[in-house]
């Protein structure tokens, strides 16, 4: 597969172990890309003594995907999440709507969904939920098979149609739902395809345009686990 761009969320010790893997990747000929890149707002993190200058960016999670979708774009270039991270996407819109709309009032509100998944964790006053098909604790290399390597039997659950089934649900009632499904890209590394954050953060600019969304609820999410952030605007 060939990509233009890959940029790494976080500089720190698994985020680097990700770029060696890609960069391996591309030594023996299993990836074709032009640049790959860490992103980390700390000019100190763990990765700034083992990477040249060009290949970390020093800005925020947010700030640097905000910048990016600003900027002429390849449909080639793609994102690698940082799992450490607090909800990254939720920030970046967040950020999107004061930028946008500063005249507008944001603020953390209380997820208005009704999930009963096998794994929940609120917090932030339940504006952010970490939802979980496991029970189980998952080793770190899994890529979510159709075999599921715990229960050794096929996977019957996937986020990708719970949050699609969700996203049609709560159309009529002001509530948008944003997500951003991470599908497999080398190993256990996973990615979102920056042509999918465009596409839905210019489609969140719309609806506020047009006044026909008051909440938002973003969520980013494997086959198996995912996390939600909900906000009022």
């Amino acid at each position: 597969m060939n990509y233009q761009n890959i940029y790494i969320l976080g500089g720190h010790k698994l985020s680097y172990s990700y770029y060696e893997k890609i960069t391996q990747a591309s030594d023996d000929g299993t990836l074709s890309f032009a640049h790959c890149q860490l992103i980390d707002a700390d000019p100190d993190c763990y990765a700034s003594d083992l990477v040249t200058h060009d290949s970390l960016i020093q800005k925020t999670n947010s700030e640097f995907i905000l910048d990016y979708l600003k900027n002429d774009q390849n449909p080639q270039d793609i994102l690698i999440p940082d799992h450490t991270a607090k909800h990254v996407m939720l920030q970046v819109y967040l950020d999107l709507a004061k930028k946008e709309f500063p005249d507008l009032n944001t603020a953390p509100a209380a997820i208005p969904l009704s999930l009963n998944t096998p794994f929940m964790h609120p917090s932030d006053d339940k504006s952010i939920l970490a939802v979980s098909y496991a029970t189980w604790t998952c080793p770190a290399d899994c890529a979510e098979p159709a075999i599921c390597p715990h229960t050794e039997s096929e996977r019957s659950w996937d986020f990708n149609k719970t949050f699609a089934e969700i996203a049609d649900e709560i159309k009529s009632n002001k509530t948008a739902l944003y997500r951003f499904a991470c599908e497999p890209f080398l190993a256990e590394i996973c990615h979102l395809p920056f042509k999918d954050i465009f596409s839905q953060t210019q489609s969140f600019i719309k609806s506020v345009k047009a006044s026909t969304i008051q909440k938002v609820i973003v969520a980013t999410h494997s086959h198996c686990h995912g996390i939600l952030g909900s906000f009022s605007i």
